[in-house]
């Protein structure tokens, strides 16, 4: 009964959630991400359509097992069960009004997506050349001045790639050609690339910072000699492009140094 319930409340919830958002005004050409959102939804609807028969049967197959043998159940609950295609209905139906009234305004928003998209065109031109000539890849700068620029143009890069996919989803819908945007895949990459570098760049430096602060006859050599293992295979692992970079570097002489003093630091102890 439980199981059944739950489904049963799942599927209520996700309709009542789309009932709601469906049932909030049209957002004007200024609010694309609200407008995103909203065309998000009313794509869902439609995809659920050819599942909805497969969507319902299994709980109106567990109910109808209660009932063969006799399990209570509430009033509000088989009125629930029973309303599960009039909820559909209406939820379709509201859907359908939507789509009718967006595309009544499909000119206007059509012209105004067409202007934002030039705009943003203009923006990512200028934040790859930005990214290019002052980002965490000019050649020269000490690692922790490139992890300060890495946060700051991940940061700038997310803006991008939000409004990106909130323009694709405006275009998908008035049936423009999708713009492509290569600079925001290379610095995408870029980003990834950097990121696997710097956050094993900073977890050795933790750790080692970490061994420094423990007194030298608490240490454990075998569990430390673990774990700088573990940090020289990922190390190894990184793309090949990263391997000139200044951090890396740091990275491997660290490594390549504890692993070098191991031996000598066992028979100290």
């Amino acid at each position: 009964h439980s199981q059944a319930l739950s489904q049963l409340d799942s599927i209520f919830q996700r309709f009542e959630e789309d009932e709601r958002q469906l049932n909030q005004p049209i957002p004007d050409q200024e609010k694309l991400e609200e407008l995103r959102v909203m065309m998000t939804t009313l794509r869902q609807v439609r995809e659920r359509e050819s599942d909805i028969d497969f969507l319902f049967q299994p709980v109106q197959d567990k109910y109808a097992l209660l009932r063969r043998f006799k399990v209570a159940i509430s009033k509000e609950e088989e009125d629930r069960v029973g309303d599960l295609h009039y909820k559909w209905r209406k939820l379709r139906a509201t859907a359908e009004k939507r789509t009718d009234e967006i595309n009544q305004l499909q000119h206007s928003f059509k012209k105004g997506l067409t202007q934002e998209v030039q705009k943003f065109g203009t923006d990512v031109i200028a934040f790859r050349n930005d990214f290019e000539a002052n980002g965490p890849m000019v050649e020269g700068i000490k690692p922790n001045e490139a992890m300060e620029r890495l946060k700051r143009y991940q940061r700038q890069f997310d803006d991008k790639e939000r409004k990106w996919k909130t323009y694709m989803a405006g275009e998908e819908l008035f049936g423009l050609p999708q713009h492509k945007y290569p600079q925001l895949v290379k610095t995408k990459k870029e980003l990834e690339l950097l990121d696997k570098l710097y956050s094993l760049y900073m977890s050795v430096l933790s750790r080692v910072n970490g061994y420094n602060d423990i007194l030298w006859v608490e240490l454990d050599f075998d569990k430390i000699a673990e774990e700088v293992a573990v940090f020289n295979n990922q190390c190894k692992r990184l793309p090949k492009q990263l391997k000139d970079w200044e951090a890396f570097k740091v990275l491997k002489q660290i490594l390549d140094s504890f692993i070098e003093l191991q031996p000598v630091i066992k028979d100290l102890k």
